[in-house]
């Protein structure tokens, strides 16, 4: 009896399983192997998952910094479990990002399975090896951002929706809502981006009336909201004085971070050109540190691929139709849109041409799916602001469910004796359309499309003969033309896997993180990677990444004069914070919270820390070298305020308005306006003068931040480090943050 329950294992099942398997040790080996280069990931989650691991309080509130001063602004799922990672198996570049391998790999075989128990083993497998191979998929996977998590949690809510929409039981929506909450959890409002499609699989399943549909809905919204804003709400219960500052916030509070910088700041900004994005704002703001060397690989063939992409910000990522087609994002997540998208209109005529016993489910997997990708594609193709080109990440699913529904789709159709002729037409449609796409990106990167054009150009031939065979029916062998038609796919996948495979040849970028051949520029400039290097790259052993040399200096001597100080250092904002905290696990104050403008602080607070020894130094990237300073001279408003509206950190608008066409978009002023600056009562900071071309009046503004007067005060009323004490001699053109001991005396002096 028990032997009869035992499920049939032929070798058509060992072999699904087998090509299965494959699918997501690809998705594991891009994701993961050679981990090392990309050193610690995102450093500023990096941080923060140390110093999480360093108390429970710390653990729940997701502080940034050990002494729990501000918290990261995200929400905590994501960072709990690679917590729990280092925790268990200590602090390594593996125990960040092997959570986002596992979690690409779980994605992977999730979409398998809910492809192929609608459409098949081919139509799973395809799907799931279009989605192993999308370039924004793996590079997410391979940094510590929140966004792999992400995609699994969202894949988990389409697996219970779809049980809800065939079942018709309502637990199987309560965990829709659940899955969907934790998602929320993962990356607050991005999470609802799968509710439509979810919600339209449920509505229009079969089996029930729409009455009882909309009050399942109702009780499993109520579900979602509870579930989604449990942290939420726990955070802003807490007493501000017993917990870390809500980083990114305008009032500290997680719900105005929800509906703020992570909400509808992302949807409605107007700024396209990345000048304002965390990646930029950490070139901009850690000039002085090394911590560069954990953001970047040692290899000299890796760059900033934002900077390398084509185009202005402006022109990369404009809001529009065809956003996602323009080189900088269709890159990373459009190689298969061609295919899906005729693939989605292939599979709605077929499945609608089938029996009604056997639509059962299709339509369902068809619902979801294409409300998937519709939405999201509409989304990122006209939001506001697409701050990094990973939060692509979460269309990847929907396209490759599509992709693989469809080309199986388009087989069949094809196939189909008596069918009309149009139908046949689909197939070459798709892969040709495809082909021409990807040739049109690669064009873009010459070298490469020298070594990759010809697959396209058999794919497109392929296609024709497809077509020949079609209206042919002499010559006509159904394994043959299935055999051609993989083929023809197999050319298609060539180009997305060489552009994911860049992701294991070079450093992805931590908190930017993107694949393609911009990762593998350098000595050898836009060329195809030889089999040679592809070889030394794969072999090469690289460790956890070390302090340069320089690091290492600033933090021995911090650690050596901190007296007694609770705090290692003060910085204006979070990327100066990011290295010290990793490299000695000790409290840094984060003024600003991640860019320098969130208002934690008074002036009063400053100085009373200051006055009660529990501060020392303050670390600042203002761009004046101690040596050029006269004795005394810092002590001057003036010269602090001038040093301060030079510094990238205390600018929150990252913005810069002169008439007369002076042009300062370099950050420098003219010369005659660099010691006009001043900071007002409202910490505007202005700068006044004229231009010495023409004699126009000019007049500045470089924004508003709270805390202009903190940093002013405390560059004004300290004492200057000289570089060579704290980084040894070093190269004299280099640009290092200025290190300033705070005066104790005159903080008790403003106190009083």
């Amino acid at each position: 009896m028990i032997h009869s329950l035992r499920p049939k294992w032929g070798r058509t099942e060992i072999l699904q399983v087998i090509l299965a398997g494959l699918a997501v040790l690809l998705a594991f080996f891009l994701s993961f192997y050679n981990f090392a280069q990309d050193g610690y990931g995102n450093l500023y989650y990096s941080a923060a998952v140390k110093s999480m691991t360093t108390s429970w309080h710390n653990f729940f509130f997701l502080s940034f910094d050990p002494s729990g001063f501000v918290n990261v602004d995200k929400p905590p799922l994501a960072f709990w479990m690679e917590a729990a990672f280092v925790k268990a198996f200590g602090f390594h570049s593996w125990t960040l990002l092997l959570p986002e391998a596992l979690e690409a790999a779980g994605s992977v075989l999730i979409l398998y399975h809910l492809v192929k128990r609608r459409f098949g083993f081919a139509a799973g497998w395809i799907a799931a090896v279009l989605l192993a191979v999308t370039p924004i998929f793996i590079a997410a996977a391979r940094s510590n951002n929140p966004d792999a998590m992400l995609v699994l949690m969202m894949l988990f809510a389409a697996w219970a929706a779809t049980l809800a929409a065939e079942t018709g039981r309502f637990r199987y929506l309560v965990l829709t809502a659940v899955c969907v909450g934790l998602a929320f959890n993962t990356k607050m409002l991005a999470a609802f981006l799968v509710l439509p499609a979810c919600a339209l699989a449920y509505l229009f399943a079969r089996g029930m009336r729409w009455r009882r549909k909309f009050l399942h809905l109702a009780a499993a919204a109520a579900v979602l909201i509870v579930v989604s804003f449990c942290w939420v709400e726990a955070v802003d219960l807490t007493p501000a004085a017993d917990r870390p500052f809500v980083g990114s916030s305008a009032d500290n509070s997680e719900m105005n971070l929800v509906l703020g910088y992570n909400g509808l700041n992302r949807v409605f900004a107007k700024e396209h050109a990345p000048a304002d994005t965390a990646a930029d704002r950490r070139v901009n703001t850690r000039t002085a540190t090394l911590p560069k060397r954990r953001s970047s690989a040692t290899d000299s063939r890796v760059v900033d691929s934002r900077a390398a992409v084509r185009g202005t910000g402006a022109q990369r990522d404009a809001p529009g139709a065809t956003r996602l087609l323009d080189l900088y994002t269709g890159e990373q997540i459009s190689w298969f849109l061609p295919l899906a998208a005729v693939g989605a209109a292939a599979a709605v005529v077929y499945v609608l041409g089938l029996e009604k016993e056997r639509r059962r489910g299709k339509i369902t997997a068809l619902l979801l799916w294409g409300g998937w990708s519709a939405v999201m594609v509409v989304f990122f193709s006209f939001c506001g602001n697409l701050t990094h080109r990973y939060y692509l990440n979460v269309i990847a699913p929907g396209l490759a469910a599509l992709g693989g529904i469809g080309m199986v789709c388009m087989v069949r159709l094809a196939l189909q004796k008596g069918s009309a002729w149009w139908k046949a037409l689909f197939l070459p449609a798709g892969l040709v359309l495809s082909a021409v796409f990807h040739l049109s990106l690669l064009t873009n990167y010459p070298d490469w499309f020298h070594a990759l054009w010809p697959l396209d150009a058999v794919c497109i031939v392929l296609a024709a003969v497809l077509l020949l065979l079609r209206f042919h029916p002499v010559w006509m062998r159904p394994r043959v033309f299935t055999g051609i038609a993989g083929a023809a796919l197999v050319c298609l996948l060539a180009t997305p896997f060489c552009w994911s495979f860049t992701a294991v040849l070079g450093h992805v970028s931590g908190s930017d993180a993107a694949a393609g051949p911009v990762l593998l520029r350098g000595k050898n400039g836009e060329m195809f990677p030889s089999l040679s290097y592809i070889v030394k790259r794969l072999k090469d052993a690289t460790s956890d990444p070390a302090p340069s040399s320089d690091d290492m200096k600033l933090e021995t001597y911090l650690e050596q004069h901190r007296d007694g100080a609770v705090y290692l250092a003060a910085v204006p904002g979070a990327p100066l914070a990011e290295s010290l905290i990793v490299d000695t696990g000790e409290p840094v104050m984060a003024i600003g919270g991640f860019n320098g403008s969130n208002p934690i602080l008074t002036l009063g607070d400053l100085q009373q820390l200051v006055a009660e020894g529990k501060l020392r130094y303050f670390l600042s990237t203002s761009p004046v070298a101690a040596e050029t300073e006269a004795p005394g001279t810092t002590d001057a408003p003036g010269n602090a305020a001038a040093r301060l509206n030079q510094s990238s950190p205390y600018d929150s608008s990252h913005s810069e308005r002169l008439r007369d066409g002076v042009n300062t978009s370099d950050g420098q002023l003219p010369e005659n306006l660099r010691n006009a600056y001043h900071a007002d009562e409202d910490g505007r900071l202005w700068a006044t003068g004229r231009n010495e071309a023409n004699g126009a009046e000019l007049r500045s503004t470089r924004g508003q931040n709270p805390n202009a007067p903190i940093y002013a005060w405390a560059e004004a009323n300290s004492q200057i480090v000289p570089s060579d004490t704290y980084l040894g001699n070093g190269r004299p053109d280099d640009p290092h943050a200025t290190l300033y001991l705070l005066s104790q005396a005159k903080a008790k002096a403003a106190l009083s």
